[in-house]
């Protein structure tokens, strides 16, 4: 685990102390109303795929469009991070936007079935890929079931980094995508709630450009368009406290 990972974890652990210290200050306010923040841990699973585009460098090696033969449910594991945010209640209705910060340990691996010369004299079967961390702003809509219980759904946009390996040579790229989802939120406290959350990330397609160097200048004297591509979507299920201002 990175150390950065070490601080993100400890940050976590920090807020949720917080809001557990802060809990018996006296302030009425409902679940998801006025300003908040907050700190969950989960679990993720993605569905990716991914393919190659090269050009031919040497005689004996084969250029062109490859789909990267394994995929499916590879990426997968922790996740943490946290939630600041502002709501307005407006009766049984619901309304407010909030940014979040997550952390992760997923990671994933990508083989192919033909070996692929990136660079001259360098062939890969293999790319895997790392989850950093995902940070963005969502809208957020609810409607109060009760005094105590907000059901609400979110839509947004964020950032993901990855850390991608093609064995020889390593990159780091963002893609972004849409978020959404849905949860329940129900007080513990007078100014302290539960939160239950499932959320759907949609990667798109998220380019990586920094491996293959030798392969790229071949390929743009071809008037080739070479890359590498990853594609998925991202499912995962949280539960985390929430502080009421």
């Amino acid at each position: 685990m990175k150390k950065g990972k070490f601080r993100i974890m400890a940050g976590v652990l920090a807020l949720v102390g917080t809001v557990l210290f802060a809990a018996a200050q006296p302030v009425h306010a409902a679940p998801g109303e006025g300003p908040y923040v907050g700190g969950f841990a989960g679990y993720g699973a993605s569905q990716v795929s991914g393919k190659v585009t090269t050009a031919s460098i040497s005689t004996n090696a084969a250029g062109g469009t490859f789909d990267l033969a394994e995929g499916g449910l590879g990426l997968d594991g922790a996740q943490y991070g946290a939630w600041i945010g502002y709501g307005l209640r407006m009766g049984q209705l619901y309304g407010g936007i909030e940014v979040e910060y997550m952390g992760s340990e997923e990671e994933f691996e990508m083989t192919s079935s033909i070996a692929l010369e990136l660079e001259e004299g360098t062939t890969i079967t293999k790319i895997s890929a790392q989850k950093n961390y995902t940070w963005g702003p969502a809208f957020r809509l609810g409607y109060y079931v009760n005094k105590d219980t907000l059901f609400a759904i979110k839509g947004g946009v964020v950032a993901t980094e990855f850390d991608v390996n093609a064995g020889y040579q390593s990159d780091t790229y963002t893609g972004f995508g849409p978020r959404y989802g849905a949860s329940i939120e129900t007080a513990l406290f007078e100014n302290l709630s539960l939160r239950m959350e499932y959320v759907v990330t949609d990667y798109l397609t998220a380019p990586v450009s920094g491996i293959g160097s030798d392969n790229l200048d071949r390929a743009r004297a071809n008037s080739a368009s070479p890359d590498i591509e990853v594609t998925g979507m991202d499912y995962s299920g949280r539960l985390g406290l929430v502080l009421h201002f």
